[in-house]
């Protein structure tokens, strides 16, 4: 039967009208710059903002439309208003049904964040079949003000004071056999965050972490995509041939999408432009220290790096602490006899990452090669990076959630686990931290994944025993934990926009590191990668809870509210309440966009 038409007032705000007895056949709105449907109210259209939304998606079975436009894996079609460059989106419920094999995503904006869009409506389809978003032939049936409306002509939802019914066949859909909603009553729907920045030491450390373990943690907190580093790897990635073997070891065991960071070493620049041509989407070097079985390269090494990186478009990637300043500190903190925490702090100053970030600037603008800044921990190394990016250079940076969430107190009170390096840092450095998350200076809030053994933080590392802090590994497990705890200190403890992690952790990574357009987003032409957060559920991370190879971690006993309660991948459900719900090896390879 025919939907209840609009009422007046809300057909004035320029929502697509109700469908009529006729209508079942006309094709999706046509669509105007960044997908927003032409012929909307221009407040509306002008939108860019993520809002509190409607997430509802009804599996059906097939969907007609040219065979070009069935894609698998890729978004076809958006119709209504989305953020033009992602964002976290909102829902208000939807009832349950029967189960399907197409998805469709209805998005229902409530309101705005601001004056100029309170007083604005608009509403989103998104149609997946399985893996892959496709033409949705028809629009919404009706809206009304209260009321009441027969759930047999669809599947009813409430949002706000609207109602929106869903009528089969007004959406021109071949063999409907039911539908099948997951309710996403009051949660965020995000897309799919990427991890920038893990090490998962596979092959070749396996006692530490693999792909099996690693990128199920990473799906269980919310990361859709996992860049992964070239060393604590055997051998490191620094060639074709050791691209090739570690994609082959470790595709079986994948459960999300995965890039890989090509090494960048003095030994193996005439490797560089294979490895662009395998895919991989950056390539990484230390400026400071680094672990033996990698090695670090000097500035004029790192200037002559550039100059072939740049010849192909590539971006280099750096660690950014001076090993000058490092090392004589070192010296310094054991000819005095110190072997404390806070002597640990001070010999891994923020100067040194001042310095060595300084340099990779500078050396980036004369090379005109791309760069991107890992793991920055301090506001001071932001405030540069910051100004090189208003200059118009393209320098890309990265922060960790442990930066954003733990303070150099952390470290003196408890020692091991929070050894990292850059170190953290003071608790007014970490409020500072927020405000260029906020900004905008970071395309990545990565988790800089770091595991290691129980025995490597407290009594040896491959047979050497631990005597002093100094010896102890560095580095922090976060790859499950990064997005809750970015969640909970950023939306929940600070206010930010949910639309700051959607940018900082989805559309800016997937820019820097040559992707979006596959990821980072919720547009046509997009994987259908989906993170669904419940902004209400409270936490607290165990031990238990950790799918890591190791279950240590500084995160553990953070408590803290707002938790990844589903994550799809290329429309697979990966992980589902806390559980993983897929078989490994539904994640592949993401190469770099040429």
């Amino acid at each position: 039967g025919e939907g209840p038409h609009p009422p007046q007032d809300v057909q004035q705000r320029g929502l697509p009208r109700a469908a009529g007895p006729d209508d079942h056949a006309q094709l999706p709105l046509a669509h105007g710059e960044g997908g927003v449907p032409q012929g909307l109210n221009p407040a509306v259209q002008a939108l860019h903002q993520p809002v509190p939304l409607l997430l509802l998606l009804l599996p059906l079975l097939t969907l007609p439309g040219p065979p070009e436009q069935q894609k698998p894996g890729v978004v076809q079609c958006v119709q209504g208003v989305l953020p033009q460059e992602g964002g976290a989106v909102r829902g208000s419920g939807a009832p349950g049904g029967s189960s399907g094999g197409v998805g469709l995503v209805q998005l229902q904006q409530l309101r705005g964040l601001g004056p100029a869009y309170a007083a604005e409506t608009a509403v989103v389809l998104v149609a997946f079949n399985g893996a892959e978003v496709v033409p949705l032939y028809g629009e919404i049936a009706g809206l009304q003000s209260g009321g009441k409306h027969a759930a047999a002509q669809g599947a009813l939802v409430r949002a706000g004071l609207h109602q929106v019914a869903i009528q089969r066949r007004h959406l021109g859909v071949r063999g409907v056999r039911g539908v099948n909603v997951i309710d996403a009553a009051g949660k965020y729907v995000f897309p799919g965050a990427i991890d920038t920045h893990a090490h998962l030491n596979d092959p070749g450390f396996e006692w530490r972490e693999d792909y099996e373990h690693g990128t199920a943690a990473a799906a269980l907190g919310g990361y859709t995509t996992v860049i992964d580093m070239p060393l604590q790897n055997d051998p490191c990635m620094t060639n074709a041939k050791a691209f090739d073997f570690k994609e082959n070891k470790v595709s079986p065991n994948a459960y999300v999408d995965y890039c890989f960071w090509g090494g960048l070493t003095s030994y193996n620049f005439g490797d560089l432009k294979d490895l662009d041509e395998k895919g991989c989407v950056s390539f990484k070097s230390f400026i400071g220290p680094v672990s033996p079985d990698y090695e670090s390269l000097n500035y004029g090494q790192a200037m002559e790096a550039m100059d072939i990186i740049k010849e192909f478009d590539g971006r280099a990637g750096f660690h950014c602490e001076d090993y000058a300043i490092i090392k004589n500190q070192e010296k310094r903190m054991k000819e005095s006899g110190r072997n404390d925490w806070k002597a640990f702090l001070e010999s891994r100053p923020v100067v040194a990452e001042i310095v060595a970030t300084d340099a990779i600037i500078e050396i980036a603008k004369a090379t005109g090669c791309k760069a991107h800044i890992c793991h920055v921990s301090h506001p001071a190394v932001a405030k540069k990076i910051k100004a090189a990016q208003d200059e118009g250079y393209d320098i890309t940076a990265e922060t960790c959630t442990h930066y954003l969430t733990f303070s150099n107190e952390d470290v003196i009170e408890k020692g091991p686990l929070y050894k990292c390096a850059p170190i953290l840092q003071p608790k007014e450095a970490v409020e500072e931290m927020w405000e260029y998350v906020k900004a905008g200076v970071f395309s990545g809030i990565a988790s800089d994944h770091s595991p290691c053994s129980y025995d490597e933080k407290y009594n040896e590392i491959l047979g050497n025993k631990i005597e002093t802090v100094f010896d102890v590994w560095g580095g922090c497990s976060g790859i499950q934990s990064g997005f809750q705890a970015a969640f909970s200190e950023g939306v929940v403890k600070r206010g930010v926009c949910p639309t700051v992690l959607a940018n900082a952790m989805s559309v800016l990574p997937a820019k820097a590191f040559g992707i979006y357009g596959k990821k980072g987003d919720i547009k046509p032409g997009f994987d259908a990668d989906l993170l669904i957060v419940d902004p209400e559920k409270e936490w607290e991370i165990t031990e238990e809870s950790l799918l890591y190879v190791n279950k240590i971690s500084a995160f553990v006993g953070l408590k803290g509210k707002g938790l990844p309660v589903m994550t799809l991948v290329r429309g697979n459900v990966i992980a589902e309440d806390g559980k993983i719900v897929a078989e490994k090896g539904v994640g592949e390879l993401v190469k770099k966009l040429k």
